[in-house]
């Protein structure tokens, strides 16, 4: 006795695999993959703003142009530029400028904006507290680079203690209401991949600083063993920021 067909299922699993009416349900019609984007990512010879875009694309395994350019070249490169300002990612023909604008575009490319709206929400609220500490210790941060005199201990005391004592604990709470070894339940995202920037940053200097916030140093360890960034991490260029 010949099976059972219903037309339905027959033209469901057409739909479903992209077979022409002529042909057998079961065998999918090959379609030409598309050309992989180019993307090309501008920024200074340090992590920085940049370093969570170059992760979302090492992670995904996108080549990209990692174009790192001196103070120098970057005032030349004022007068074309629309903002003024780095990072800047090309990509097909397009301009797109702002770090967090340019990695969530990157991580909702690539499935590591979150799974849900609400996750998606919250991974972005965490990047921008992630910035705002950023943000907060940037005088510190132009003393490192040599961009600002003064004395260490007053930045370290007075800029950067402080700005981690507001903006930690309530990250450290995050992570450890995680069950995923992640910032989020679902797994890793983007905002794991800034947290772990900002760590690195952090103990190039002061490692000491992250000592009270275990679960926090756990997503950054993660993070650096995943399979993924291996080889971004061995070849990329050593910077402390």
């Amino acid at each position: 006795m010949e099976p059972l067909f219903l037309p339905w299922l027959a033209a469901q699993i057409g739909k479903n695999y992209g077979c022409r009416k002529s042909e057998s349900p079961f065998i999918k019609e090959e379609v030409e993959s598309p050309q992989k984007p180019e993307f090309k990512l501008t920024f200074f010879d340090a992590r920085g703003n940049a370093e969570m875009s170059r992760m979302i694309l090492a992670f995904s395994g996108i080549p990209f142009e990692d174009r790192r350019v001196s103070f120098d070249e970057f005032k030349q490169m004022k007068k074309e530029c629309h903002f003024a300002q780095l990072p800047m990612l090309e990509w097909n023909g397009k301009v797109i400028y702002e770090s967090s604008s340019i990695a969530r575009m990157l991580a909702k490319m690539n499935n590591l904006a979150g799974t849900t709206i609400f996750e998606q929400a919250q991974a972005d609220s965490l990047i921008d507290i992630l910035k705002e500490f950023t943000t907060a210790i940037s005088e510190y941060l132009k003393f490192l680079l040599g961009l600002r005199s003064g004395d260490e201990e007053i930045f370290y005391n007075e800029i950067l203690v402080p700005a981690v004592l507001k903006y930690f604990p309530s990250l450290e709470k995050t992570a450890s209401e995680s069950f995923s070894g992640f910032l989020l339940n679902s797994g890793v995202t983007y905002a794991d991949f800034e947290l772990t920037n900002t760590i690195e940053t952090i103990c190039n200097f002061h490692p000491s600083l992250m000592s009270n916030y275990p679960n926090l140093l756990n997503i950054a360890n993660h993070v650096h063993n995943l399979p993924q960034l291996q080889s971004y991490f061995k070849n990329r260029p050593k910077t402390a920021l």
